[in-house]
């Protein structure tokens, strides 16, 4: 027969969630407080919970299984801290005063109202399903359990498990599991912080129960071999009980069973009683007269029938007893299940009054947005209706200034014309009639510079393309085309004759660009030193350069290429010799100074020796320098006297 199993997955959490509640029980040492407080707040909290999960009262050690963490739960908690939030708590420190950085984050949360952790509780199967149930199938659920610590990390990863206990002492295995809820990307304060409200939701708490759940029971089936299933979840049972509440229901139920079981011996000894009232109902009808007691004295006929009406009275009284004890439980039963139906009826009846709390937020919302909606759209009209005034005052413009301002008179449509693109007002427009354009008058005297403007007239996709047609003439003249032909000047398809020029254009700049490199490294390879273990040279070609800013993550490959070829500064690459093709130190000098170094990722941790290296080659180019000034000085002088000796 399929067997069913009941899962319970609870948080402990703190039932009164006023902050008078939790400072008034934080600071009572005993923990004795009329304010119902539950939650692990503080280092004596986490010794509450230390003592109760690793049984540090009793000598029932043995019956507890550790299976995440140490026997010392406290430094489990602190370790997590350490692991977690120290990295966060350095940063913090390093851009915080001194007066507020955070010497001790543990501490900083035991003094503040946040939770410092908290305990889940898991059991799967309940007392009546464990009671037959021997140590060695017992022991299997630490299988089951280790499982559900993976399943836990993967399903909410924010909870950082520091212990993770397991107890057989009690009447089911059940698992305490001790951890951290960790939050990210904190606005204020530290970047990662201890946060549980914040993680752990009522909704997330209700969708990891179910996830949970379902993964125990694979384990389960897994480990025993069997093909068992989860009872029906229990609605409304989705908010978090305290270990208290655990306890008491635990104590609950062995004390129901001990009353079931004293309620079955006596149904048994009623039983028995019944049966040898029989046995001595017939021995009395069977005796024959005279009949001698064990005195040897006559028992009269009345005294049997006395001895038989109390014998029937027995066998009432005993029915009775069953009777009132079948109806007890009964009771029981009924009490039970209202207490269930009613526990679901509140639960049901706070979910509703949520609900309603969240659709009266959400109309509120609704609401506020309608009005912004409202607002936006009338803006819109009123712009669109300024949009139209603009529209017609522009072209009513445009009409004065055509009808007074003509290409041919070029002294005034020069003057006007400047002054409006100046003042921004005719920038790229241009007037479609007769032939007058108004519009870019930069590009306009681009393109004067090539054609006459009024051969433009008869060109109407040069009028329509003005950017692409100027772009076009300028690409022809660094190319060096003929514009004697009409074909090249006013080419039939424009737009493909440019896309075209332009791949050309590109093909030839890059053989350029890559030329200019080479002989920017040529002209600056004197400066080429090494010692026994670097070596300093220019940057050999554009491919070295774009690998450099690779290999460095900076920006020198594209950047400084422009500046590099045109002399504006030098870059230069310091080199292992034992490793020279992978980049070490990049070097930008500029007007007789190291105008900046770097390592790999922008990193200024130079060594003494690496900086003596760069010290001595900065003497080694001046030398360079002089030499070459002195040469040049020297030739001087050889062509001064030839010029002498030849005037003379």
């Amino acid at each position: 027969m399929e067997q069913e199993l009941a899962y319970s997955f609870h948080l402990g959490c703190d039932k009164n969630k006023s902050k008078v509640a939790k400072k008034t029980a934080k600071g009572n040492v005993s923990g004795t407080t009329s304010l119902s407080n539950n939650a692990i707040q503080n280092a004596n909290d986490v010794s509450r919970v230390n003592k109760h999960n690793l049984r540090d009262y009793d000598n029932q050690k043995d019956l507890i299984t550790t299976i995440y963490g140490t026997n010392d739960i406290v430094e489990d908690v602190k370790q997590v801290y350490l692991d977690e939030f120290e990295q966060a708590r350095i940063e913090y420190n390093s851009k915080t005063k001194a007066d507020r950085q955070v010497k001790d984050y543990f501490q900083k949360v035991c003094n503040s109202q946040n939770d410092i952790a908290c305990e889940i509780i898991i059991e799967l199967g309940d007392m009546d399903f464990w009671q037959d149930k021997d140590d060695e199938y017992r022991f299997k659920m630490i299988d089951v359990y280790n499982e559900q610590i993976q399943d836990l990390n993967k399903i909410l990863p924010s909870f950082k498990v520091a212990n993770a206990t397991i107890h057989f002492d009690e009447t089911s295995p059940h698992m305490h599991v001790i951890g951290v809820p960790v939050i990210e990307n904190c606005k204020r304060g530290m970047k990662k912080q201890v946060g549980k409200s914040q993680l752990i939701t009522k909704t997330l708490l209700s969708e990891i129960q179910d996830k949970m759940r379902n993964a125990c029971i694979k384990s389960y089936n897994k480990f025993y071999d069997v093909d068992s299933r989860l009872k029906t979840k229990q609605k409304g049972r989705n908010q978090d009980i305290n270990v208290k509440e655990m306890d008491n229901y635990r104590q609950m139920k062995k004390k129901l069973e001990k009353q079931k079981q004293k309620l079955d011996n006596a149904n048994k000894q009623t039983k028995k009683l019944d049966n040898k009232s029989k046995d001595i109902y017939q021995i009395l009808d069977n005796l024959k007269s005279p009949l001698l007691d064990k005195n040897n004295k006559l028992i009269s006929n009345q005294n049997i029938d006395n001895i038989k009406n109390y014998i029937e009275n027995v066998t009432n009284v005993t029915q009775t007893v069953r009777s009132v004890n079948d109806l007890n439980i009964a009771i029981e039963d009924f009490e039970f299940y209202t207490l269930e139906v009613g526990q679901e009826n509140r639960s049901l009846q706070y979910q509703l009054e949520q609900k309603d709390e969240v659709i009266e937020k959400l109309n509120d919302k609704l609401s506020v947005k309608e009005k912004i909606i409202n607002k936006l759209q009338e803006e819109k009209e009123s712009l669109k209706a300024q949009l139209q005034k603009f529209k017609g005052f522009w072209h009513s413009l445009m009409s004065h200034f055509h009808k007074r301002i003509t290409y041919d008179n070029d002294a005034n449509y020069k003057i006007v014309s400047d002054d409006l693109y100046k003042n921004g007002i005719l920038e790229n427009y241009l007037a479609s009639g007769n032939n007058i354009y108004l519009g870019n008058i930069k590009v306009l005297k681009e393109i004067s510079e090539f054609i006459p403007l009024k051969k433009l007239n008869n060109y109407p996709k040069g009028l329509n393309n003005l950017n692409i047609y100027k772009d076009y003439l300028v690409m022809s003249e660094k190319l060096a085309l003929n514009y004697v032909s009409k074909k090249d000047l006013f080419p039939r398809n424009l737009i493909s004759r440019h896309d075209k020029m332009q791949k050309k254009l590109a093909i030839e700049e890059d053989r350029e660009t890559h030329f200019k490199a080479y002989l920017r490294y040529l002209e600056l390879s004197k400066y080429t030193y090494e010692d026994e273990k670097y070596i300093i040279f220019p940057a050999p070609s554009i491919e070295d350069l774009k690998d450099e800013g690779k290999q460095q993550g900076n920006c020198v490959g594209y950047m400084y290429l422009n500046p590099y070829i045109e002399s504006k500064t030098e870059i230069y690459f310091i080199r292992n010799l034992s490793e020279s093709n992978k980049s070490f130190i990049t070097l930008e000098f500029k007007n007789g100074n190291v105008v900046q170094k770097e390592l790999p990722h922008h990193s200024r941790k130079f060594t003494d020796e690496q900086n003596d290296f760069i010290d001595k080659w900065i003497g080694y180019r001046s030398f360079i320098e002089q030499k070459e000034k002195y040469k040049k000085k020297q030739e001087i002088k050889v062509i001064k006297y030839n010029f002498k000796k030849m005037a003379a």
